[in-house]
């Protein structure tokens, strides 16, 4: 895992879609992709939920995932868990300075991780791959949206959000 400034991941970003904008979800919409919106389901579902977005990218040489916003709930945030991974990495920077993380195809679970430490801080986070199949916006009001024109994810996700009424 690397971890990146916004200006480099916004680098990356405008270099897979110039029109994307990273702290507003509908910018993530593209001709030919669906558009699913899932609700945060209970805590005993969150690792399947994270699990299934950081493996679904798996053949891209990359992930990008950049925070986009953080600390709105900041009296009840586990900034402790999130600095354990970036120490791991001998990075010692604030989020701030660096809110971008890249991820390799085997990096999956530092991956998954970020995805956790996303949903239980409730912090903005931005998902996007460079084979640009799917887009996720992980959003601190309890929303995934899921910008996809893979039909496996698109059934996948659609099979969640019934079964789980999210």
């Amino acid at each position: 895992m690397k971890f990146l400034t916004c200006s480099e991941s916004n680098e990356i970003i405008k270099s897979l879609d110039a029109t994307i904008d990273p702290k507003n979800h509908e910018t993530l919409a593209k001709v030919g992709y669906t558009h699913i919106c899932l609700k945060y389901p209970p805590c005993d579902s969150i690792n399947h939920l994270a699990y299934q977005i950081a493996f679904s990218n798996h053949q891209s040489p990359w992930v990008l995932g950049l925070f986009t916003d953080w600390s709105i709930f900041s009296d009840y945030e586990n900034t402790y868990l999130y600095y354990l991974i970036r120490k791991q990495y001998y990075n010692f920077s604030h989020i701030e300075d660096s809110p971008g993380h890249l991820f390799l195809n085997h990096e999956g679970n530092e991956l998954f991780s970020i995805i956790e430490i996303a949903i239980l801080n409730s912090y903005d986070l931005l998902i996007i791959s460079n084979y640009d199949y799917s887009r996720y916006k992980l959003s601190h009001d309890g929303f995934l949206d899921v910008y996809t024109n893979d039909s496996e994810l698109i059934e996948a996700y659609s099979k969640y959000k019934n079964a789980r009424h999210v």
